[in-house]
Parts: structure tokens; sequence; C-alpha cells
């Protein structure tokens, strides 16, 4: 084996708290020329624990409820991660370091002003399993001005760079991320774009709708029973947000719970019933995926879309891309190898040994930051598996001999 061959472990978790992604890849190489030589995945929903509308931090909770759920999550994050390694035939110790995407939380609304928070779930893991843990990617990005918390780009092109096409990956999440990549270019040369409404956006708005803080549409089987709203869609496609857009780089809109609650009051006065309203939001989401090829400057009708991420598992919103971005070809994910479900934690895995090879992984065109940046920080595992890591990001290879503390 190449002694740059290494084992990373991918986490993931939605902001949500719905979804967990686990992933184990082999990499050869290191920095720029990383390739993925075989992986594994495994995903789930995440046990139940405090999913408010808003994603605001449930300030009544106790330090030892909180201890409780975070031992929880964590645990089955690394259940995931076993059946991937036992699926794969990768041995525990194999494994340098894992890369974390974690939740975010928010103390206010975000139309308030709130400001975010990652879930602190890279102790835990480094507790558990002695592995050093790899995240918070985003902060170095907005400290450096980036305007979203895009941070996948170069793990993109890294997955799914062609050398005689152009590709579009578009990844349906809690955010909806475009990133456009050139061939025969390096990750810099990547432009990207974040579109709304989010996944997260739609669920807030059909637990509201439904009545039910549960409710989700995440398979489009409720949307796909309803009819368009002309009059709704009209108001939305030239909303404040939209229109800001073509005066500077490209912002998120955070739909938070006051949208959701706003859109409810609307359809209330104007007597649309819920799964109009459903259809309608979907329409509008395929409809701004669309534009973010004018805004992308994307003419090439041979550009090859590559679709990740638990949206393209609704078929209803599937139909509706596929009818928007004709006659452009639009696979899954799955079509590359890489399962939709779990592509974050794929990502995480790539942007931890970028951090480990000392690679900057930031993405200027793609977040907004001010350059190029060094991403992510680490949480050290046992003084191993720690002296491991340092080990390579000071003489470039392995250890000859380790042991687990």
């Amino acid at each position: 084996m190449s002694d740059t061959t290494r084992w990373f472990a991918g986490l993931a978790v939605s902001a949500d708290l719905r979804w967990a992604e686990a992933a184990v890849v082999q990499i050869h190489g290191r920095g720029e020329e990383l390739q993925l030589a075989q992986w594994a995945t495994r995903a789930d929903a995440l046990p139940a624990g405090p999913r408010p509308g808003s994603r605001v931090w449930p300030t009544g909770m106790e330090l030892a409820q909180f201890r409780e759920l975070a031992n929880v999550w964590t645990q089955h994050l690394l259940r995931l991660l076993r059946q991937a390694m036992d699926e794969i035939g990768a041995s525990w110790h194999e494994v340098i370091c894992v890369g974390l995407l974690e939740p975010w939380w928010v103390w206010a609304s975000l139309s308030e002003g709130g400001f975010g928070f990652a879930w602190p779930l890279a102790p835990w893991l480094a507790e558990f399993t002695g592995w050093s843990v790899a995240h918070g990617f985003a902060w170095r990005d907005v400290a450096a001005g980036g305007h979203t918390r895009d941070v996948t780009a170069a793990a993109d092109w890294l997955l799914f760079r062609s050398e005689q096409e152009p590709r579009l990956v578009i990844h349906l999440g809690e955010e909806v991320l475009l990133h456009y990549l050139t061939p025969c270019a390096n990750w810099l040369t990547i432009r990207g774009v974040t579109v709304m409404p989010s996944l997260a956006a739609l669920d807030r708005l059909t637990a509201m709708l439904m009545g039910r803080p549960d409710a989700s549409d995440r398979s489009g089987h409720l949307a796909v029973q309803g009819r368009l709203i002309p009059d709704l869609l009209a108001r939305w496609s030239v909303h404040p947000s939209l229109l800001s857009q073509q005066l500077r780089p490209p912002t998120p809109l955070l739909l938070d719970t006051s949208w959701a609650r706003a859109t409810c009051d609307l359809a209330e006065q104007r007597r649309w019933q819920p799964l109009d309203v459903l259809c309608t939001t979907c329409h509008w989401l395929a409809q701004n995926l669309a534009g973010a090829f004018a805004h992308l400057q994307l003419s090439d009708k041979t550009v090859r879309i590559i679709v990740s991420g638990l949206g393209c598992r609704n078929g209803f919103l599937w139909q509706l891309l596929q009818d928007k971005l004709r006659p452009n070809p639009i696979h899954r994910s799955d079509d590359f190898g890489v399962t939709a479900e779990a592509c974050q934690a794929v990502r995480a895995a790539l942007l931890a040994a970028l951090l480990l090879d000392q690679v900057p992984a930031s993405v200027p065109q793609a977040s907004g930051c001010s350059g190029v940046r060094l991403l992510g920080q680490w949480t050290p595992g046992s003084l191993s598996n720690w002296s491991r890591c340092l080990h390579w990001m000071t003489t470039g290879r392995e250890l000859a001999i380790w042991e687990e503390g």
C-alpha cells in the first residue's frame, strides 16, 4: 500500500437534527491530488431530541439533558459508522481521523438577528473513539467575509470533477447549494450560489400547514397532490432577497418560522389549501434553481448536472427539476458511486483530509470569503492518535509504529 494511502471517517448531522450520515473512505494521494479509492456509507434518521421549528436553542434544557442527548446522538453516528466499516472491511485502527459537519443552533429567531453556533459533538466523538476530530469548517470562512456556510465546494471538485466536460453539482439539503465545475482546472475556479427555499424551510412550512411539529414532505407525496397557486408564486418571485442578489453576491434567504407563519396566515386569508401551498413552494424552488443557471452564466446545454442530498428523493421536486433543466442531463450522485443521502459525510471526510494535509479548502467564488483559507479546527483524540495526526502534518507521512492509547 502507498505511503499516501489513508483511511478517513466522515460524519454529518442535518441542521434540523433529523438525519445522520456516516462514511468511511480510503484516499490515495494528498492535497489537490486526493482521489477516493473505495468507500462505504450509511444514513438514517437521528433519534428523537429537541427539534424546534426555527432551530432555536431550547433554553430550558439542563446540562444533564444535553449530555444525554449528545451521548445518544454520538452513539447513533458511531453505529452507522461501524456498519459502513463492516461493509468495506476497514479496521477501526486504520482510520487516522474523522471529519464532522455538525448541526447548528441559533439563540433567537433568524429574522430577529439570531446568531448561530455548532452543536459541540466533536468532544463526545473524540472521547468515545480516541480519534482526533476535524470540524468547525465554516468558522474561518465566515470570519473572512463568507456569507454562507458553503464550505464543500472543494470536496465536490474532488468527488465529481471531469477532465472532459463541465459539471454542475446541486446539493438539495438544509441549504440548497450549486457548484459549477469546469474541466481541467483547480477548485478555485468553481462558481457557486445558494438557492432558496431550502429543505429546512420546506419542513418548517409543512409542519405549520399540517399542524404537526413532526410533519414533513421529503418524499413530495403531499405537494404532488396540490395545484400551483400563480398569485403566491408571483409574490415569492419578487421577494426582496431575490432582487438584492442582482446587486451583491448571492446570499441565502433564511426562511425561518416567521416566514412560515406569515405564509400560513396568508393562506388562511386567501383560503388556499395547504397542499396547494406546498405544491407552489416546490415550483418556486425549481424555478429558482433554473434561474441560478443565469446567475452562473451557464448557457451550455451539455453541462452534466449531479444532484445529492435528501431532496433528490422527492419525486415531485425531481420531476420539476427535470422539466426546468432539460435538455441538460441530470443524475443523482448515486450514479457516480456516492449515495445521495450520505454525500455530506463523504464531503466531511475529504475536508478532514485537506485539513490534515494543510491545504486551504475555501473557495471565494462559492462562499464569498475574501481569500483562500485553511478550514477547520481540531479536537484532539487520544495521545497516540493525536501524535499520529501531528506526525503526518509535520512530516507528510505515517508513523512507522503507533498504538492506540
